[in-house]
């Protein structure tokens, strides 16, 4: 009998000292944000008719001497859903971001990057009206989400055939050089996203009239993500994964895989590099004096980041052939509160750590 009393003892201890903790551990989680991904809860809207195939093998631009609108719907754990942003941005008669660049024979540089470069999240920051005036070099931004490094150097290839470019800066993720020359996301929408009628179950990015309101976003993203083929399982991950700090402990550091992510294919991503090294020693050798900036992933920084291994692998290239090369850190609070994108403040590190390039 006393021993029975004395085991119920350690029992109630042992579940009060677990219940301490755990209390404990989730009352962290309230001064912590998530540096997961949670891309298949955003609804990417971007103007119709705001872009344009230049080549048909998917390479494109957004419409020239427009302007474009995007912006991004998330709808999470049965939550109405909200605008994580909304921007619009003026394009030049290249179909890029419009900057200081004034249609001359030349430009002293030529920045390609994705779309950390473009400005998705923060709004574009590599602009004509964020650009000191005087002396500062001129610069077209030919930054365009999704972009990978084999696809910057076709970017590269069809401008430098209208303009002389002096200087090559690559403003880069490490996903950058995991990524086949055409974007998934565009591969075979154009006609769809135009017409606003992409099929939810198979995209998360829509075309939509530039004045849409927030209202017409947020219905219109809710009737998506109806239809989007989304696991009970993978709600459940994401939910627990966003709210319970001992859920991402266990997760992270415990089990250090994701049971609701798919399999990874090492043999088509060692592919990928290889193409994407390929194409940027063929711009490092058009352009020796190529600058490169690498920034942090949101998957990479924050209490659970660490270093991933496209990061690793990227920089073990980069050293080992001699590039020019800068990291740029941000922080948990220079990203959006979900999205994969820099904030304002974000970009604002971005900018200064390019400037230090040039």
């Amino acid at each position: 009998m006393k021993f029975s009393q004395k085991l119920e003892g350690v029992a109630k201890d042992v579940l009060i000292i677990t219940l301490i903790t755990t209390g404990f551990i989730e009352g962290l989680g309230f001064f912590t944000k998530p540096n997961e991904y949670f891309w298949d809860f955003r609804n990417l809207f971007v103007s119709k008719y705001g872009f344009r195939t230049l080549e048909e093998n998917g390479l494109w631009t957004y419409k020239p001497n427009s302007t474009i609108f995007s912006a991004s719907v998330y709808h999470f754990f049965g939550h109405g859903g909200w605008i994580e942003w909304r921007c619009a941005f003026k394009t030049n008669s290249f179909g890029f971001i419009d900057t200081n660049y004034d249609g001359k024979d030349s430009v002293d540089y030529l920045v390609l990057g994705d779309s950390f470069t473009e400005g998705q999240g923060g709004c574009p920051w590599l602009t004509r009206d964020k650009l000191p005036s005087g002396s500062f070099p001129t610069i077209i931004n030919a930054g365009l989400q999704g972009a990978g490094v084999q696809q910057m150097e076709q970017i590269s290839a069809w401008l430098e055939k209208q303009v002389s470019v002096k200087h090559l800066v690559l403003i880069v993720i490490s996903n950058d050089f995991k990524r086949p020359f055409v974007p998934w996301l565009w591969r075979g929408q154009e006609a769809c996203l135009n017409e606003g009628s992409c099929d939810p179950s198979l995209n998360y990015w829509w075309g939509v009239d530039y004045d849409v309101s927030d209202a017409s976003l947020y219905a219109m993203s809710r009737q998506k993500a109806a239809k989007r083929n989304i696991t009970f399982f993978r709600k459940l991950d994401a939910a627990l994964t966003y709210y319970s700090f001992t859920y991402n402990l266990i997760r992270k550091v415990f089990l250090r895989i994701s049971l609701f992510q798919p399999q990874i294919d090492w043999k088509e991503m060692a592919a990928q590099f290889s193409r994407s090294f390929e194409a940027a020693a063929r711009l490092k050798h058009r352009f020796p004096d190529m600058k490169i900036l690498l920034v942090s992933q949101r998957d990479e920084i924050g209490v659970f980041g660490l270093e991933n291994f496209d990061t690793k692998v990227v920089k073990a290239f980069f050293v080992a052939n001699d590039y020019d090369w800068k990291e740029c850190q941000l922080g948990m609070g220079d990203y959006m509160p979900i999205d994969c994108h820099p904030n304002q403040q974000g970009y604002a590190k971005i900018f200064t750590c390019f400037s230090k390039l040039l």
